[in-house]
Order: C-alpha cells, then sequence, then structure tokens
C-alpha cells in the first residue's frame, strides 16, 4: 500500500505484522534457579553452555523474544497448550517462566551486564557504492553491515559447551570490529519500542561463540568507507 503526500512523496506502508517487532523483550527479574545446570552427559536438561549466575531478583532483564511469545502462547491461543503452566498473573501483572539461557543482558543501576557469553554491539553503517548516473535519495546511503559490529558492552566468556565444535572467543574489548556469522546477531529491540538505546539507534547482540573474527580498529574506516566488504 501507498500514500501520496502533497508534496508529491510517495510512503511505503508496511501492513504485515512482525511479531518479532512487538513481542515483550523487558522485565523485572523476580525468581532464580538456585543454580544452573551444566552436564554434556544429560543433553535433555543441561544448559547448552556452562556459564556463572550472574543476574540478581530485581535486575531489569531483556529477553529473547521468541522464549517471551511461546511462554505466552497459551494466553493468547488457548489450543496452544502446555503441560507445565509457563506463565501466571496476580492479577496486576504478568510473570512468564523463561530459560535463563534466553536473557541477554541485566540492567542494574547504572550498570549494564551482558550475560551467557553475550556482547552488545553496534552494526557499522557502510557506504553504498554510487554509480555514474544512478541517484542514491540520502537514507540510502547507508546502511547497517550484516556482517561487522563495534563492540560496545562485553560479557563474560562461556566456559564449555554441550556441542564439542564450539568455544567463545577469547578477549573481546570494547571498541573491537568484529566479523560475525549470519543470522547471529540479535536486535535487542524494535526502534518503535526502545527502552534503553534511545540515543544510540538499534544495537545487536552476538555470543562470542559467533564472532569469526576480530578488526584492528582502524580497519572501521575501510568498512564505512564501503571498501572491504
Amino acid at each position: 500500500d501507498k500514500i501520496k503526500l502533497a508534496n508529491g512523496t510517495e510512503l511505503n506502508l508496511v501492513t504485515k505484522f512482525d511479531p518479532a517487532n512487538h513481542a515483550p523483550v523487558v522485565g523485572t527479574l523476580v525468581g532464580l534457579p538456585t543454580k544452573l545446570y551444566f552436564n554434556k552427559k544429560d543433553i535433555s536438561k543441561s544448559m547448552e553452555w556452562e556459564t556463572k549466575m550472574e543476574l540478581e531478583k530485581g535486575d531489569t532483564v531483556y529477553m529473547q523474544y521468541l522464549s517471551v511469545l511461546v511462554a505466552l502462547a497459551d494466553k493468547f491461543n488457548p489450543a496452544a497448550s502446555y503441560p507445565d503452566p509457563t506463565w501466571f498473573t496476580d492479577g496486576k501483572d504478568i510473570y512468564v517462566i523463561i530459560n535463563y539461557s534466553n536473557i541477554y543482558f541485566a540492567i542494574r543501576g547504572e550498570k549494564l551486564i551482558p550475560v551467557n557469553g553475550y556482547c552488545i554491539a553496534r552494526p557499522i553503517l557502510k557506504k553504498e557504492k554510487e554509480y555514474e548516473g544512478i541517484l542514491i535519495p540520502k537514507y540510502l546511503k547507508k546502511k547497517k553491515s550484516n556482517k561487522w559490529a563495534e563492540i560496545m558492552y562485553v560479557g563474560e566468556r562461556c566456559t564449555d559447551f554441550v556441542d564439542k565444535r564450539m568455544h567463545d572467543i577469547g578477549k573481546v574489548s570494547k571498541g573491537d570490529v568484529v566479523l560475525f556469522g549470519a543470522w547471529s546477531n540479535q536486535r535487542v529491540e524494535y526502534s518503535l519500542h526502545q527502552t534503553f538505546f534511545k540515543e544510540a539507534g538499534e544495537y545487536v547482540v552476538i555470543q562470542r561463540k559467533w564472532m569469526k573474527a576480530m578488526l584492528p580498529n582502524n580497519m572501521k574506516e575501510r568498512i564505512e568507507s564501503g571498501d572491504l566488504e
């Protein structure tokens, strides 16, 4: 669908509803397991990775959108029933039960704490190549890279994995430029509902295990200019 403005500009309307853009992903942590369970010989019950407990009750946590949608599935669709309860309400607030591994990071006072081996990164804006005779609108002259990002917040390494092929990359620092695997970056929040990174644009979370390479900081300019794909 399109709307034509008085000045002749045409706006394209996206009428498709994408649950990923509107799922609640921020909440207050009210309960924790007594410990995190990791056992390579008990895959059905074990976490996929070994990590220490870093969260505390009262933390504001940012969660994987799909874990929240699954937990609330039978609230909105009675046919999607589960043998174990995954949500409940006290009449005022709604509480969801999700796995520790589905939490990206926590806010505690002024401190941001990435967990589960995640780092928070800002996709690098790349200048689009220009061709003679083709006019590129300003808003299209730069786009977010889908494989290069600058690290903004660093989480602790996971120490082991059920899948023996996996391992966390070593030292990572703020400002590092990393190459990450396809589909391994998840947007923290949809821009329409941003609560934390309002001034910084859309950040992404990337687990260390999906970081393929790290570049010297001076390579960032080459990526931004479009010289390095």
